[in-house]
């Protein structure tokens, strides 16, 4: 919508026959420019600019090649192909670039409201979908993605291939797998529910250390095959809990690992971390999310070294932590006893806390937290460390 001032050649090769180009630049200042089939809005009075090439036979528009639209927040190339009656039928995207957005691909009208959609290039936001319906009737959208860089937010997944559904802008079904080096570390699926239940995305890791890694979160984990499982809440799909089950892992060089067996005077374990690392054979537990806030429950490490339960919260959004637990050395041992039919009970206390046990807590930010040691509980049987504590 508006006035601008367009620059037009015309060609027609030949008089005898229909078919004519106009070659098109415009200078999009004064204009409101709508593209529907990517969410994308131009104010008047903003910087934007275009050009193409129209090809048409008689009145009828057959296509528009090399169309090249730009503004402050958006970089668009592509080729429009247009059916008998007028509508677009197809779009060759070979560049678009808008916030976290960088990808080629196909577009292809099925229907008047079912599209498929192919993206390949280096990034895609999933917390950022450039496209939407484009009037009140239902649309279903098949995409296909092969992506260096899979985004939700600032969450980056690395390179990615998955298929997903969309019904009306709500994922319908999500399936793929995510790579590093060719390595195939992590699968995922999402199953929908009907509003008696919520609905869930499950990942399968093969290497959860490598997911951590290539997610940003953590380099201390190595190997590790499991399970990690989102419950999603019904209207907005975010996430509200979660529970986790991770067999057979590393853990090297973790600082705060290290900062609470340092505090314990563990230095064998301390000298083991700090070398081939600590092995576990198993990590559990569970968390809800309510307002930016992670409280973590049940959450249990197990090893043949070491052991460690955890608890407390975790506030992703002034990114301060208050967790406390238990930590076991020579776990295997303390677990055996913790077997033992009321014996196990009365020395060891809660299962997973053993007969030898230091609590720890960890106040303060993600990057800086403060650390606390209670030494008298190294002794203490378990249920006596419940009652005190």
């Amino acid at each position: 919508q508006g006035n601008s001032k367009i620059e037009m050649l015309v060609t027609k090769e030949k008089i005898s026959d229909d078919d004519w180009k106009v070659l098109f630049k415009s200078n999009l200042f004064k204009n409101e420019v709508t593209i529907d089939f990517l969410s994308h809005q131009k104010n008047s009075n903003t910087n934007g600019q275009m050009e193409g090439e129209f090809f048409f036979k008689g009145l009828d528009l057959l296509k528009v090649k090399n169309l090249q639209y730009a503004t402050d927040d958006i970089l668009l190339s592509l080729d429009m192909y247009f059916n008998g009656s007028g509508d677009i039928s197809n779009i060759d995207l070979h560049q678009f670039i808008s916030a976290n957005n960088n990808f080629k691909g196909n577009i292809k009208f099925l229907t008047s409201n079912k599209k498929e959609i192919k993206i390949r290039g280096y990034s895609f936001d999933f917390k950022d979908i450039p496209m939407q319906k484009e009037d009140n009737n239902s649309t279903f959208i098949k995409v296909d993605i092969d992506i260096d860089n899979l985004l939700f937010g600032e969450n980056n997944f690395g390179r990615a291939i998955c298929n997903v559904d969309l019904y009306d802008e709500k994922i319908e079904s999500l399936s793929g797998k995510l790579i590093n080096n060719s390595i195939v570390h992590t699968n995922f699926v999402f199953r929908e529910y009907d509003k008696k239940q919520n609905d869930v995305i499950e990942f399968i890791f093969d290497d959860f250390g490598l997911f951590l890694k290539t997610v940003g979160v953590t380099d201390d984990f190595s190997n590790g095959k499991g399970i990690l499982t989102l419950t999603l809440k019904d209207d907005t799909q975010e996430i509200i809990n979660g529970f986790y089950d991770i067999k057979s892992f590393s853990i090297k060089n973790a600082s705060f690992l290290a900062r609470i067996l340092q505090l314990a005077s563990f230095t064998g374990l301390l000298e083991i971390l700090g070398n081939e690392g600590i092995p576990f054979s198993k990590l559990s537990g569970k968390f809800d999310k309510k307002n930016n806030v992670l409280k973590v429950n049940n959450t249990k490490f197990e090893g043949l070294s070491l052991g460690a339960t955890v608890k407390g919260s975790l506030n992703l959004e002034s990114k301060n932590i208050d967790l406390e637990g238990v930590l076991v050395p020579a776990y295997a041992i303390n677990s055996i006893i913790n077997k033992i039919p009321v014996i196990g009970d009365i020395v060891t206390g809660i299962e997973g806390e053993g007969i030898i046990g230091v609590e720890y807590k960890a106040l303060g930010s993600f990057e800086n937290p403060n650390y606390l040691i209670n030494p008298l509980s190294l002794f203490t049987p378990g249920i006596l460390r419940n009652l005190f504590t």
